[in-house]
């Protein structure tokens, strides 16, 4: 999805930016509740795998890690339809 792969590429941003930011890049965190919980979990699950590589280069993303150190995804939905049931 088009926002997993911005989200990467925010943090390959701040990873190939490290001396010039404030903060520790290698100590990002990603948070988010509901449908940002689930995109939350989406990054802490999926860092630096090779299925968004596609397009993170169609995008121009640096070539960073994008892994994040702490996932915190409360009360995640990745599926609107059972979240409706329910």
């Amino acid at each position: 999805p088009a926002l997993i792969v911005d989200m990467k590429a925010g943090i390959r941003f701040l990873r190939h930016c490290d001396e010039e930011l404030p903060g520790d890049s290698s100590a990002i965190v990603s948070t988010g509740h509901s449908s940002g919980g689930a995109v939350s979990a989406m990054l802490g699950a999926s860092g630096d795998s090779p299925v968004f590589e596609e397009g993170l280069k169609e995008i121009g993303a640096y070539d960073e890690s994008d892994k994040v150190f702490i996932a915190h995804a409360s009360a995640p939905i990745t599926n609107l339809s059972s979240a409706d049931a329910s």
